[in-house]
């Protein structure tokens, strides 16, 4: 019987010490500081998500009044947050209003596979000041190539003298 309850004991011990292992829980987590030109990425409990949920988000640029983002087509930076990616890349596209492509850029978040991170991506394309368009932030599944986790951010593409600084 003490070799029965032996075995239970372990048993009890390997299941407790597996669900432990899966609440991404941080004793004595500290603040850190963002590198310059980066935003934090959201912590768990503040992005709306659960842990293991896939997304993806467009942090900077942003828009003042709620309307598309004014950005310089000679270069500006994409920054954004994901979880779940395939080794954390993500895919971001420049936009025509059509849809078409402008420029589509590969990028890797930094961070631990699986968890949050930050990524950034500069761009730049080449169409008259004040043309419209959309940057596109997605990333595919490993297992079927479809799309898991896709945002969009409407823009203005506009030249350095027109862009509010």
């Amino acid at each position: 019987m003490s070799a029965l309850h032996s075995r239970f004991a372990v048993l009890v011990l390997a299941v407790l010490a597996a669900a432990l292992a899966g609440c991404n829980m941080t004793v004595g987590e500290t603040a850190t500081t963002t590198p310059q030109g980066l935003n934090p990425a959201p912590t768990l409990g503040t992005d709306g998500t659960e842990p293991g949920d896939l997304f993806i988000t467009i942090t900077t640029p942003t828009a003042a009044d709620g309307g598309p983002a004014v950005v310089d087509a000679s270069g500006f930076t994409v920054i954004g947050a994901q979880r779940g990616s395939f080794e954390n890349n993500v895919i971001v596209q420049a936009l025509d209003a059509g849809g078409n492509v402008l420029q589509q850029a590969v990028t890797t978040a930094l961070g631990d596979m699986g968890q949050v991170g930050t990524w950034e991506v500069s761009m730049s394309v080449q169409v008259s000041a004040g043309t419209p368009g959309q940057i596109h932030a997605f990333f595919t599944s490993a297992q079927d190539g479809s799309v898991a986790a896709e945002t969009s951010l409407d823009v203005i593409y506009d030249s350095a003298t027109g862009v509010d600084g």
